[in-house]
């Protein structure tokens, strides 16, 4: 047996090389593209990458997962172990633009090892033939190459993943599966997602180890779903279990009901569709739609005969496969979760692309062995005289492995064309975009590096590269990096202004760098008054919009809304409490929720006084429930400020209307609706008090803006 051995140990070798020249070919293609078009300068093609290099730089210099000076701990890296690797780089020596030459680095090994255990895991549900293909078509497509080579965790995510199956082949003749469990707690790690994914492999390993002590059998399953344990490290950090990566891009933090309920509607009604994706090489080969077609077919042909081979062969029926099968329903769910699913070339369903090619390779190997008759390929240490089961003559179980060798070769080479051709073109969508980020995002870091003190504070909605290049202290409008922010994000822009209005005078940003298309309201009010500097893209392919530009704000209309408005009565009332609808800290410590629909709004509008006041808030389709704190057996005054579109509102006390204000519109002027609450009604010190629409004059129900109530005794 030394002899067929020592073959294997010299196949390995030489496919492991080529591998490697593959993946070092196919890194410098990239690698060399991108510098054509940032000058030679190294540059991420996301700006999501600098978040990853911001938080790597702050954990290497001692400051924890606390984005900017100053400020608490936020989780907006979505991969911890991702943090870690490039904080080692940082401490290594990889500073400032070294650590994105870093990033590109651990992205091409991440390359090399995803693909050297994609063709062991391949190998071991068919044959060798197919696992060397399969990798060599990995390094070729293009999806696959942008995504490891992003600076992001797509290359780490993925390579545990294909870990984790390989572990699991590989300890299943011994049956002790630590290794397994560590690579699925490490898949985990890599991305909160991998913790769905190890779900099944640990209950696959609690199974298929029924012969083991049962301390080991528990070890193992635990030791598989220890990355679970970062929901309570989110909840030391900052107070929620989820990350806040979680909350800005989850469906499930969406506020408005009908919004949510339409995302919720995505996950029956989009899986066939991103099943599709997945089964078509997501529909792309710069070499033109036939060539896409190719791919389709290699992907949907393969993925039907592993599905096929695993039901009914019983040789194939292995825990791989279960897990397998399990991860292809699990991955069209998983990849649905963020609101925006579809963005940046797919890298959300990027990390399950190998689960796919490594159905369609295995299942094309199993179809090629059926295809032969009753000889089988040579497997790895086995004698390649007579690989036949029993065959009268080794001529024809020859003849028919030859010309399922070759079938099965001329697949994978029309595959590889095909995902050349993706390769091409998404070696020049790399390129743009890095060029896009150097150019946008870059630029505008290095002139306020150059145009403001350390101690600014930089208002963005892009937090990466003006954090990381410029040096400055941010403040996230977005939240992934500010601490409490994300849902004030996911609540709208009246929730925004109201946590502008709550900051410190001294935490507010000096300078305001944004897309005056994601945040209008700011630019048209005035807060965003002198534009300083502006980086304009002629062609833009992955920025989040053509113009960056960078503001000197102007916050005197900040708390211009607060002051009661003047009560005709005397003695003049005493204010008891009061309820800044959007703001959500005031909404909570009130019960405040909609009845029905509402969209977020704010508004600058002149008030009572003559003076221009400034308020966030909420257009209520329906009505609004709140409790108050009030004094029992005491006359109410309530004072609701409205804004210049309402109609009217209802008061309603214990589901009985207590009054009704008819407002008179007047154009950019606040509306104000005045109701008196009878001694007799108000019987408790914490009173519930709900708001419903009004009608207008031809007796239509209309919506109405909600921006602040008093309650006066």
């Amino acid at each position: 047996m030394e002899g067929p051995a020592r073959n294997d140990a010299v196949r390995r070798l030489l496919i492991a090389t080529l591998l490697a020249a593959l993946t070092l070919s196919v890194s410098s293609w990239f690698f060399l593209s991108a510098g054509k078009f940032t000058d030679g300068r190294l540059c991420a093609p996301l700006d999501d990458s600098f978040i990853y290099f911001q938080y790597a730089h702050r954990l290497a210099d001692g400051h924890g997962l606390s984005y900017s000076p100053g400020d608490a701990p936020t989780t907006g890296a979505t991969s911890v172990l991702y943090t870690l690797l490039l904080a080692l780089g940082y401490r290594l020596g990889a500073a400032g633009g070294n650590l994105i030459l870093y990033g590109f680095v651990l992205g091409s090994c991440f390359l090399f090892l995803s693909s050297l255990l994609l063709a062991r895991v391949v190998q071991s549900l068919s044959n060798w033939v197919a696992g060397t293909a399969a990798a060599i078509l990995f390094l070729l497509n293009g999806h696959v190459l942008w995504s490891y080579l992003s600076g992001m965790e797509v290359g780490l995510f993925g390579s545990t993943l294909l870990l984790t199956l390989f572990m699991l082949q590989n300890e299943r003749a011994k049956g002790r599966f630590y290794g397994t469990a560590v690579a699925a707690a490490l898949m985990g790690w890599s991305r909160p997602e991998g913790i769905f994914l190890a779900a099944p492999v640990a209950i696959t390993l609690l199974v298929i180890s029924r012969g083991r002590p049962r301390a080991e059998r528990i070890g193992v399953f635990v030791i598989a779903l220890l990355g679970a344990l970062q929901f309570p490290l989110n909840f030391v950090l900052t107070g929620s279990f989820l990350s806040t990566g979680s909350q800005v891009k989850s469906v499930f933090f969406t506020q408005e009901p009908d919004i949510r309920a339409a995302y919720m509607r995505r996950f029956l009604e989009l899986p066939y569709f991103v099943l599709n994706l997945f089964l078509t090489d997501f529909h792309s080969s710069s070499f033109g739609p036939r060539w896409a077609a190719v791919a389709g077919l290699f992907l949907k042909l393969g993925s039907a005969a592993a599905a096929l081979g695993f039901l009914f062969v019983r040789k194939h029926r292995t825990p791989a496969a279960l897990v397998l099968l399990s991860w292809v329903f699990l991955s069209l769910f998983l990849s649905l979760i963020p609101w925006a699913w579809d963005v940046h070339l797919h890298r959300y369903q990027m990390p399950y692309f190998p689960v796919f090619l490594v159905l369609a390779c295995a299942g094309l190997g199993m179809l090629a062995e059926g295809a032969a008759g009753r000889s089988r390929f040579p497997a790895e240490g086995s004698p390649t005289a007579e690989p036949t089961f029993g065959a009268r003559s080794s001529r024809p179980a020859d003849g028919a492995r030859t010309a399922a060798l070759a079938v099965l070769c001329v697949l994978f080479a029309l595959a590889g064309v095909s995902f050349f051709g993706t390769a091409k073109r998404m070696a020049r969508i790399y390129a743009h975009n890095c060029e896009n980020i150097f150019h946008q995002q870059v630029s505008v870091a290095e002139w306020i590096r150059a145009n403001s003190g350390d101690r600014f504070r930089v208002g963005l909605n892009d937090a990466g590269a003006i954090a990381y290049v410029s040096g400055r202290r941010t403040y996230d409008f977005v939240g992934l990096t500010t601490p409490g922010q994300a849902m004030n994000w996911r609540s709208g822009i009246g929730s925004i202004v109201e946590a502008l209005e709550d900051l410190p005078e001294d935490r507010l940003p000096d300078l305001l760098a944004i897309y005056p298309n994601w945040l209008p309201f700011l630019v048209s009010s005035g807060m965003a008054r002198d534009e300083l500097f502006r980086a304009h893209l002629d062609l833009n392919t992955i920025c989040g919009g053509t113009d960056k530009v960078v503001y000197l704000p102007d916050w005197s209309l900040l708390r211009s809304g607060h002051p009661v408005p003047p009560v005709p009565r005397t003695p003049a009332p005493k204010l008891m409490d009061e309820v800044d609808v959007a703001d959500l800290a005031s909404e909570a410590r009130h019960s405040y929720r909609v009845i029905g629909t509402w969209r977020s709004t704010a508004k600058v509008l002149e008030d009572a006084s003559g003076k221009t006041a400034l308020d966030g808030g909420r257009i209520v389709f329906a009505g609004e429930r709140m409790t108050v704190r009030c004094v029992p057996g005491k006359e109410l005054k309530i004072v609701a400020r409205l804004d210049d579109r309402s109609a009217g509102i209802a008061l309603h006390l214990r589901g009985t209307m207590a009054g009704y204000s008819t407002l008179q519109k007047q154009p950019l002027k606040w509306s104000y609706a005045t109701f008196t609450v009878p001694a007799g009604l108000v019987k408790s010190n914490r009173l519930e008090v709900t708001v419903r629409r009004g009608r207008t004059p031809a007796g239509q129900e209309k919506s109405y803006g909600s921006y602040h109530y008093w309650f006066l005794q």
